[in-house]
């Protein structure tokens, strides 16, 4: 996906790695290290894809494990399109839904 030009405008990816103590700046500005960030996203099985807008919100259901290696791009894009909608919507994803 990094090198696939089909996702260069439509998303920005980032891996963090749960035990890591590598500094990552956060989407509030503070410095923390890529564990802790895990951790307040309560990521604990990976891997675990989150999607957010721009300010930390979570806009999608998360896609946890690998589940079903024949269809996880399809996981992904499916998560990302509806990320996509919904911030275009201004809704945040909610465990609710």
């Amino acid at each position: 996906m990094l090198n696939d030009p089909a996702y260069h405008n439509k998303v920005m990816i980032r891996q963090v790695e749960v035990g890591s103590n590598s500094p990552i700046t956060g989407f509030d500005g503070k410095k923390l290290t890529e564990g802790e960030v895990a951790a307040d996203y309560n990521v604990y099985m990976v891997p675990t894809i989150k999607f957010f807008d721009a300010k930390g919100r979570e806009v999608s259901r998360n896609v946890v494990g690998l589940l079903i290696p024949d269809y996880y791009q399809g996981y992904l894009d499916a998560g990302i399109e509806d990320g996509s909608q919904n911030i275009r919507d201004g809704k945040v994803y909610s465990e609710a839904q």
